[in-house]
């Protein structure tokens, strides 16, 4: 194949190898002169950088292990006196309490009952308990200003009250966890959830 290459081909290539080889001295001749300027060599080779970088790591991988071993300081801890060790009484473990145990304690809750009033104050003759009857504690919102939601069961309302607002002649005194205080003329109650 290269016996088939024209004469003129020939004669191109040879004049730009020529090109190449009289440029080549004149590239490294600048590349001095730049180099002479600025004080820097640049017959840096890759084997020189790698070498270098490997004996940079290599120190700071040494340092770096010896270091800790260097700064160890000695802790001194204070001793343990057998007097002040105490040794932790054994508690005994009762078995499982019979059914009506539980069963006691669930009726006197009464947990699935309906909200329930309960009077601080003793009623006096004439107050109108239908009042408290038709109405239930359903919820109270906590927060900076806690609200009590309360449903009138008379006319199937439900009210956000915050504290001194009324309900039909009843003003809420107080909200507080799980209950709210009304009061009806002087009178006080509470209602739970």
């Amino acid at each position: 194949m290269k016996d088939n290459i024209l004469p003129e081909e020939k004669l191109l290539r040879l004049i730009r190898k020529e090109k190449k080889a009289d440029r080549e001295p004149e590239r490294k001749a600048s590349l001095a002169k730049m180099s002479s300027k600025a004080g820097v060599k640049f017959s840096v080779k890759p084997k020189e950088i790698i070498l270098t970088a490997f004996i940079a790591s290599s120190l700071y991988l040494i340092v770096s292990l010896i270091y800790p071993l260097l700064s160890i300081k000695k802790n001194i801890l204070p001793e343990v006196k057998q007097e002040a060790v105490v040794e932790p009484k054994p508690e005994t473990i009762e078995g499982p309490k019979p059914y009506d145990f539980y069963l006691s304690g669930i009726k006197e809750r009464e947990i699935f009952s309906s909200s329930q009033i309960e009077v601080v104050t003793k009623p006096q003759s004439g107050i109108n308990t239908d009042l408290l009857k038709d109405i239930s504690l359903v919820g109270i919102i906590a927060g900076d200003t806690p609200q009590a939601i309360i449903e009138d069961k008379k006319t199937q309302k439900t009210y956000y009250l915050n504290k001194g607002q009324f309900i039909e002649e009843m003003q809420v005194e107080d909200i507080q966890e799980g209950k709210i205080i009304l009061n009806y003329r002087g009178e006080k109650f509470e209602l739970y959830l």
